[in-house]
């Protein structure tokens, strides 16, 4: 057995023995200060389990995210990875799966049911066919990138996180009242419009029918009729 073979076989034996006394094994797990994220590989960076420095994202054959020490330049790279800060590593948008570097897909950008098609180091993750940010994150615009929502919250010094009709959201509860998620945009419901100066979906008038206040109100003429018929016809002499 080679010596690369030990240390992949040694990296795998590590990841299980700590699988099994720690709640989360999977970089961007949701942690808090009292959670253990890998306490080698990893640490708790703004409520998310990041890779700790000079360590990257990687793919297993079982399809196991996984944080894995970065090899240092000697001097060069192999597996198609760059040599960064002396340490090599694969490309931004890129991660590393079955023994190289392989390009993966970025924000609202087709992916297939697996997470791993999209760009994990950008906070993205497959969700109905495509690439969107995080449940813990949320998209800048700004930035054109995939924000903690702490992160997001302490930078725009906004409460919660509000948008309008053509902007992305995760779920109806991103939109402002009246809007529903839907492709992961905010949308005013069908045949409604969005008025920006009202914040607000029109739908336009109601249309009231008058067909059963006309119909119920035959029917109570003709009961009130009969009525006094048969009282007049009760107090008429035979």
């Amino acid at each position: 057995m080679s010596c690369r073979m030990r240390y992949t076989v040694f990296l795998g034996l590590l990841f299980l023995l700590s699988c099994l006394t720690h709640v989360e094994c999977t970089p961007k797990a949701a942690c808090n200060e009292t959670d253990a994220c890998q306490p080698v590989t990893e640490e708790c960076v703004d409520g998310v389990c990041e890779c700790q420095k000079n360590h990257d994202i990687e793919i297993t054959v079982g399809l196991e995210i996984l944080c894995t020490p970065a090899p240092a330049c000697t001097p060069d790279c192999e597996d198609n990875k760059v040599c960064i800060d002396g340490h090599c590593h694969c490309d931004r948008g890129k991660v590393y799966a079955k023994d190289r570097c392989q390009h993966l897909e970025g924000f609202r950008k087709f992916c297939a049911s697996s997470a791993f098609f999209c760009d994990i180091n950008a906070n993205l993750s497959c969700s109905n066919s495509t690439c969107v940010c995080l449940e813990s994150h949320w998209f800048d615009p700004d930035t054109d990138s995939c924000k903690h929502k702490n992160e997001y919250l302490a930078e725009y010094n906004v409460t919660e996180y509000k948008v309008h009709p053509g902007i992305y959201c995760r779920t109806s509860d991103d939109c402002i009242t009246g809007l529903n998620c839907s492709n992961f945009s905010c949308k005013c419901p069908k045949s409604c419009e969005y008025k920006r100066d009202k914040e607000v979906c029109d739908c336009g008038e109601a249309e009231v029918s008058i067909t059963w206040p006309i119909v119920v109100g035959i029917i109570l003429g003709v009961v009130i009729l009969w009525f006094w018929a048969s009282a007049v016809l009760a107090i008429l002499p035979d």
